[in-house]
């Protein structure tokens, strides 16, 4: 689901109650969104001293957030940005 999604059934709400079906699948949207910040939250705090373990805990991270438009996700490495890191 995405967050235009979200507002599509937001203004359906205003009108109305939401199907079951329609407050399933917030349900589970928001029960990922959760599951996924935990993680986040976790790689975060376990952020390392060097660059390489940095490059390698923001591969991970670009791995569960899945940002497609970013050329390190299409490669799966950050060494693409900028020419890369040291």
């Amino acid at each position: 689901m995405e967050p235009h999604e979200v507002e599509i059934l937001r203004r359906s709400m205003a009108m109305a109650p939401l199907s079951q079906p329609s407050v399933h699948e917030l349900l589970e949207f928001a029960a990922r969104a959760a599951a996924e910040r935990a993680e986040l939250r976790r790689i975060m705090a376990e952020l390392p001293e060097s660059w390489t373990q940095v490059r390698a805990t923001l591969n991970e991270l670009r791995r569960i957030v899945g940002s497609e438009n970013h050329p390190a996700a299409r490669t799966g490495s950050l060494r693409q940005i900028d020419g890369g890191l040291p």
